[in-house]
């Protein structure tokens, strides 16, 4: 619910951003299936191959940018500010960091993986929280970044998974508009996530004391000011 009023505020420009977004990224992969990028093999099926394998390595160069500048804007729109197309680029200016997190989170995932799937799923789910952590904290080395995300989400794993599970629906809704209706779905999801982080870190609920706080000595200033009129 949290998601839907936050979001449905500055739905349009959600859009718009994430629409520069898929475009961006359709655009690399598009690229990297032209035949420059495709090493003959002899084999046709085996350049379609190399052509597939030179776009996912790319991703790993961008991908987790692309996820930092969504929880810059997830920020953005917590504080009840409009976020702009510029915003989707605020991952990039910590570059090193950030793919070292990603990079490093990526290869422990799929050593999981090589176990069986599910502890690979887990691990996803315990490390889910590392790039949030960097965001919060620019120069945390990248390894503790993980070891907090792991520790953060110990007890809580199942619960994120639940708030993924909670869009299947929405996502297969999606895939009938083409994709279209993704571009308000998926902002929402992110948000859900974002507010997730803030309520496994603890920092949603000093938020929430912070607020009261202010809210107590704006009153406070009010009941001076009038007491005096008097």
């Amino acid at each position: 619910l949290a998601a839907e009023n936050k979001c449905s505020k500055f739905s349009s420009n959600l859009a718009v951003i994430y629409l520069v977004y898929y475009a961006i990224t359709l655009g690399i992969s598009l690229i990297f299936q032209l035949p420059f990028f495709q090493i003959s093999t002899g084999n046709f099926g085996g350049e379609i191959e190399m052509s597939s394998s030179w776009g996912s390595t790319l991703g790993i160069f961008y991908a987790g940018h692309f996820l930092v500048s969504f929880i810059a804007i997830c920020k953005i729109i917590d504080n009840d500010k409009k976020p702009e197309v510029n915003d989707l680029f605020r991952g990039f200016e910590n570059y090193g960091n950030v793919l070292g997190v990603y990079l490093l989170q990526s290869i422990y995932t799929a050593l999981w993986t090589l176990l069986f799937i599910i502890p690979g799923l887990i691990k996803t789910y315990s490390y889910a929280m590392s790039l949030y952590i960097l965001d919060d904290n620019k120069n945390k080395p990248i390894n503790e970044c993980i070891t907090e995300s792991r520790k953060m989400m110990d007890g809580h794993k199942w619960e994120l998974f639940c708030l993924d599970f909670s869009y299947i629906g929405w996502y297969i809704l999606c895939a009938f508009t083409l994709g279209i209706l993704t571009l308000w779905v998926e902002p929402k999801h992110q948000y859900a996530r974002y507010v997730f982080y803030l309520k496994v870190s603890g920092k949603g609920l000093a938020m929430e004391q912070k607020a009261s706080e202010e809210s107590k000595e704006q009153n406070s200033e009010v009941n001076i000011e009038e007491q005096s009129k008097e």
